[in-house]
């Protein structure tokens, strides 16, 4: 797995640098995105109820077990996010 640490949901898979390769840190992401000129009470309804349902223990159990650790941000993160990746 390349993550620093082992994954909660998977404790018995080793990091990669555990299994004796290289130290890497990947951190792939998705995001729900809206077209542009959207409507921010939109937008903000949108966070609200994306938030309400990454709360839920069973969907939070189930990104555990497919390997996923769930990390709510914002769409201002989101860009940042963007940016960064782009810049790298």
């Amino acid at each position: 797995m390349a993550a620093k640490s082992r994954l909660a949901g998977h404790a018995g898979i080793p990091a990669l640098v555990e299994a004796g390769g290289p130290s890497v840190d990947m951190h792939p992401w998705a995001a729900l995105v809206a077209v542009a000129g959207t409507p921010a009470p939109v937008v903000e309804k949108l966070q609200r109820d994306i938030l309400t349902v990454l709360g839920l223990a069973e969907v939070r159990d189930r990104a555990s077990l497919a390997g996923f650790e769930i990390t709510p941000s914002t769409p201002q993160a989101l860009r940042d996010r963007l940016h960064a990746d782009i810049a790298l």
